[in-house]
Parts: structure tokens; C-alpha cells; sequence
């Protein structure tokens, strides 16, 4: 309708479509008019400055969005951002009005801190940044949703082949690629198939399984100066411990010089004899030319009381030594630290071995050998990843404490198992195995069966505590440890 009438004469009251055509009379009257070009040229201003805005913060909400893993979190988001586009403008430039105004909530909060009260409406200098900054509220939601439909038609096995590639495992990326049908009339698929293909050629196998280092650590010092200066342990902390500074300066110079995470699974095969007993043989692990497979061990992940709770109440208090209580899951799910610090503040974070070697492995995928992770070794008699989910907490804490514990401790442990991390154990009382009879580590092992097994699981992974391992690996005591389920 605007269009047509645009070209021909309208008077009130007559032929909506107007009465007889005027042809280009309007145009050239309006700009033959001497405010036109002022108003051609601050148009052209205001929609380049919003565009220039508008467009990078339209697309990186768009991107934020796509990352959200939450999906009820993700669509209420969408939808708050959602709701500017459908009011109004008339009501738009309504609350303007009256956010902007001399007694609006703006010029409040200026006064309040001890300015002058702006009138911005009147004041030409602020136009272009409420029009733009008005434009963006309004659109930037709505502005999303192109974005977003784009990203979704993004073939999803370009992102699984990518991951993949990232931790050397090029079969599984081509085959991922391959799974893709009509990969040939897709020139970026075939183009990264080839480029998987050439980088699987070049790989190099590592023979020497004997060499390959393992670096155990105990639990990480999250504050060096508690922890130095414990009066009963404070040598010991200095001597045996690392902080977690120190740890994220190794994973640093892990990976420059070229060290790439592997499991026990990535070059050991287990099959069974015809008799049915265990067979362990080598695997081979293919890497670039100068990379070199490395393990990583943490130890202690337990958290022993007397390191963090100075009162014995069984509660981490200020008092303790300086290091994380609990590993627990946030709310992305992601692994984290618990701590408290010296002032008696809770904090999460990254105050502990695996949410730092989390954040590493994120920012270099390439460190980690399709998905490996550390061994986390744990004790049992004072529970399990800070939990203290041993039943003889029953009698002092109560049993509703008691299964709250055993749940959180279930729910970090299915989180760790999903993540690749191989939990082992380090003992139930954190023993001197080579210090024990056969009758003392069965006992040992009994408690851990008994206490731990239904919360952690079945567990083929043993790290001896004090670094007291056996001195025969024939007699008895290997019996009875082979004989609960550990061959590593």
C-alpha cells in the first residue's frame, strides 16, 4: 500500500489507492528540501554505528549460547532475550523516557554517588548511544536466532571427527567421517578425511613401554604459607607436597617438551589364557614424530582430616593445612575443588589436581591420548574424595550425614569415571604393605571390600602407600591382592 501510494496523489476521504498519479513529485520535493541530506546523512550514521555493534555482539551471544550444555538454563535465557523484540517501540521509547529522566533510576544512582543529575534526552551528544544501545537491547535476542540455525545445520561430525583428531585418534576421526553419508559432495569433509588419512601415516610407534614415566603427586597445596608453616607437618608438606602454582608450571612444561597423557588401556591389552587366568600384552600407541607418552598419578585424593579439619569434628575448618576438602561437581557439571580458606570462607575452583588438569586438557587437547587421564588413589578409612562415607561416622555424624556423604562420593566417582580418570586404591588405612603379614593386608583389603567397594566400585588398580610395595610379587600377600580384583 505504501508503495503504491507513494507514486500518485491522496486526499482524505477519497480512493485509498489515491486519485490520480503524481509520478516522482513527492521525491524530488522531499529532497529538494533543505533538511534531507542531513537526515539522508545522520541515518546512514546511526544504522553504521548500530550495525558495527550490533553485528559482533549479536553473533558472540549467539556463540555463548550454543556452548550452554543446560538446556532449561539455555532457553529461559533465550526467551528473556527474547521478549524486547515484541514491545513496541512507542513503549520502548517510553521507558526510555522514564529511565532517563531526572528522576529515573539513572540519574538516582548519579546523585547518589555525589554527581549532577543529567538530562539526557535533551542533550544531543547522548543521542547515538541511546539509539544504539536501545536498538541492541531490542534486537539482540531476536538477532540470535539466525546465528543459532546456522550453527545448527553445521555438520556435527566435523565437530565429533575434530575432537577426536585433537587426541591422535585418527582412525576414529575417519571413521566418524566415513559414517557421514555422500561424503564425497562434501568438499570440507573429504578435504579433513585426507588430511586425517596423511596424519595417521605419519605416526610413530613407541616401543619402549618399560620407559614410559609415571609423576605421582600427593594432593596439591592450595595455600603454601598454612602449609609451611604447620608446626607438626610443615617439613614434611615442604618436602614431599607440590602447590598448585607448581603443578600448573609442570603441566606447562610437560607439554612444551612434548609429553602426551596415556592410560595403563592405550598400550596394554588383557585377554585370558584357554585355562581362564589373565593375559596382559602389549599394545602399541602411535604418536607425531617427538611426542612422548607420559602417566600421571595423584595420591591421597581422600583428604585426610588431619590436613584440613584442625578440630576433629569432622567438618574442614580455617585451621587446616591450606589444601582443598572435597572434589564435588558445580553447576556445568564440571569437576571442582572445594577449600577453605583462612578466613573461613568456602571457595570452589581449581584448588586441586584434577580441576586444574580439567582446564589444561581443555586448552590442549593434544595433551591427552584419546581421553586419558590420571590414576587417583585413594585410602578408605576416612571415606573417599573428601566424603566421609565409612560407616563409622554413623555413631558421631549420624546416618543422614552418613548417606548424604555415601551419595555425594558416588556422584564424583561415576563424574571422575566419565571424565577417563582410573581410581585405585591406596591401601584402607594407608599401610606399610611391606611392613604387614599376609593376615594384615587380607584385613586391609577386607575393610576396603566392605567399605569402599560399593561406593567406588570394582577396581583393578593398586598404588602402595608410603611407597611400601611388596617384596614378592609370588608369595601370599600377592595372592590375596590378586585375588581381590588388582592386576595393575
Amino acid at each position: 500500500f505504501g508503495n503504491i501510494i507513494a507514486f500518485r496523489r491522496y486526499r482524505a476521504g477519497s480512493s485509498i489507492f489515491g486519485d490520480e498519479w503524481s509520478g516522482l513529485k513527492y521525491f524530488n520535493q522531499f529532497m529538494k528540501d533543505q533538511n534531507f541530506w542531513r537526515a539522508f546523512k545522520n541515518t546512514l550514521l546511526l544504522n553504521f554505528k548500530y550495525l558495527i555493534i550490533s553485528f559482533p555482539l549479536t553473533l558472540i551471544f549467539a556463540l555463548l549460547l550454543n556452548e550452554v550444555k543446560n538446556v532449561h538454563f539455555k532457553k529461559i535465557v533465550q526467551t528473556i532475550s527474547y521478549l524486547p523484540h515484541f514491545i513496541s517501540m512507542v513503549i520502548v521509547a517510553g521507558m526510555v523516557r522514564e529511565i532517563l529522566s531526572t528522576s529515573g533510576p539513572i540519574n538516582n544512582l548519579i546523585t547518589k554517588l555525589g554527581g549532577e543529575a543529567i538530562t539526557f534526552i535533551s542533550l544531543p551528544e547522548w543521542f547515538t548511544t541511546i539509539f544504539v544501545t536501545t536498538g541492541v537491547w531490542q534486537g539482540l535476542g531476536w538477532g540470535t536466532i539466525l546465528y543459532l540455525a546456522a550453527m545448527s545445520g553445521i555438520n556435527t561430525e566435523l565437530y565429533e571427527a575434530a575432537e577426536l583428531d585433537a587426541k591422535y585418534d585418527y582412525e576414529g576421526a575417519i571413521e566418524k567421517l566415513d559414517s557421514f553419508p555422500d561424503i564425497a559432495n562434501y568438499p570440507d569433509m573429504s578435504t579433513k578425511r585426507a588430511e586425517y588419512v596423511n596424519a595417521m601415516n605419519s605416526l610413530v610407534e613407541y616401543k619402549d613401554y618399560s620407559q614410559i614415566p609415571n609423576l605421582s603427586f600427593h594432593v596439591l597445596i592450595a595455600d603454601p604459607a598454612r602449609a609451611f608453616n604447620d608446626k607438626e607437618l610443615g617439613g614434611k608438606y615442604n618436602q614431599n607436597f607440590v602447590t598448585i602454582d607448581e603443578f600448573s608450571k609442570i603441566l606447562e612444561q610437560l607439554y612444551a617438551n612434548n609429553y602426551v597423557l596415556v592410560d595403563f588401556d592405550d598400550f596394554v591389552n588383557v585377554g585370558q589364557t584357554v585355562s581362564g587366568t589373565d593375559q596382559f600384552e602389549a599394545k602399541s600407541i602411535f604418536l607425531p614424530q617427538g611426542k612422548k607418552p607420559l602417566m600421571l598419578t595423584e595420591t591421597m585424593v581422600n583428604y585426610f582430616e588431619y590436613m584440613v579439619d584442625s578440630n576433629n569434628d569432622g567438618v574442614a575448618d580455617a585451621g587446616g593445612a591450606g589444601f582443598a576438602n572435597k572434589l564435588f561437581l558445580d553447576g556445568n557439571g564440571d569437576i571442582k575443588a572445594q577449600y577453605i580458606d583462612s578466613s573461613n570462607n568456602t571457595l570452589t575452583g581449581n584448588y586441586d589436581f584434577v580441576p586444574i588438569l580439567e582446564d589444561f586438557i581443555k586448552a590442549h587437547p593434544d595433551f591427552s591420548y584419546r581421553g586419558a587421564r590420571a590414576i587417583l588413589a585413594v585410602t578408605g578409612s576416612q571415606g573417599i574424595f573428601g566424603y566421609r562415607c565409612n560407616t563409622s561416622y554413623v555413631s558421631t555424624k549420624g546416618n543422614d550425614f552418613y548417606e548424604q556423604e555415601k551419595a555425594g562420593a558416588i556422584a564424583i566417582v561415576e563424574a571422575l569415571k566419565a571424565k577417563g580418570y582410573r581410581l585405585a586404591c591406596y591401601t584402607y588405612e594407608n599401610g606399610k604393605y611391606r611392613d604387614m603379614n599376609s593376615a594384615g593386608i587380607t584385613a586391609d583389603l577386607q575393610s576396603w571390600t566392605q567399605q569402599i567397594k560399593p561406593i567406588i566400585g570394582d577396581l583393578d588398580t593398586f598404588v602402595f602407600a608410603q611407597a611400601s610395595d611388596l617384596s614378592d610379587y609370588t608369595g601370599t600377600s600377592f595372592n590375596v591382592m590378586y585375588q581381590t580384583g588388582f592386576r595393575y
